[in-house]
């Protein structure tokens, strides 16, 4: 094999290899995003769970409500940091506010045992 023979292999390999990069390299990178955004999704799912079960567990504690808040954000803040994640209180704050509107909704919408679910329906207008 000569030089040029040898340059002109180099060229057509070089072809080949730039157009399968150039053909897989955006179904790569868009497998690597849905994988990123997967990974994501499932940590804002765990921290949305743990903030429930840290309201839900400061619900019927003998605390003011400025103290119940204070110690579900420095929870969530701690559970953050054990999963290597970097919780602002503030986005901490977000994910408890959450938690405790939902779990007021919660409680307006089913009933507390011994009431009758039947009375506290809204009566009909039709006649």
């Amino acid at each position: 094999m000569n030089w040029n023979e040898f340059i002109n292999t180099i060229i057509i390999v070089g072809g080949i290899v730039g157009t399968v990069i150039r053909i897989f390299y955006p179904v790569a990178s868009k497998v690597a995003k849905l994988y990123g955004q997967k990974t994501h999704n499932v940590t804002l799912i765990n921290l949305t769970n743990r903030a429930d079960i840290i309201v839900g567990s400061l619900m019927t504690a003998d605390k003011s409500g400025t103290d119940k808040q204070i110690t579900a954000i420095n929870s969530l803040v701690e559970y953050g940091k054990e999963l290597k994640i970097n919780l602002t209180h503030a986005q901490a704050q977000q994910y408890i506010q959450h938690a405790y509107e939902l779990a007021n909704t919660l409680d307006t919408l089913i009933p507390e045992e011994g009431t009758n679910a039947e009375s506290e329906k809204v009566p009909s207008t039709d006649k």
